[in-house]
């Protein structure tokens, strides 16, 4: 999701500022939500998942919480679902 969403940014017309020094995950959701989400771009629902999926991997990658199995296929299904929205809205990538 992260590389789909920096790819989305990267097709916008114009400087959209910081692109080139976002480096976190969190910076690319801002960004991602400022110039896609808030713009009307992409559909609010895919900052939301982009947010939740994220939270999802800092519980996992740094507080070493197992996760359910559920939760693993439902950010699998966000992530193939956000990928395919960027390709929609971005055919040119």
């Amino acid at each position: 999701m992260f590389d789909s969403a920096r790819a989305a940014l990267m097709m916008l017309p114009g400087d959209v500022g910081p692109l080139a020094t976002i480096k976190t995950h969190r910076g690319l959701i801002a960004a991602f939500g400022q110039h896609l989400v808030a713009t009307g771009r992409i559909d609010p629902a895919f900052g939301r998942s982009l947010n939740q999926v994220e939270k999802l991997r800092l519980s996992s990658d740094y507080f070493g919480d197992v996760l359910p199995a559920d939760d693993g296929r439902w950010a699998v299904e966000q992530a193939d679902a956000f990928v395919n929205e960027v390709k929609v809205r971005f055919p040119e990538l």
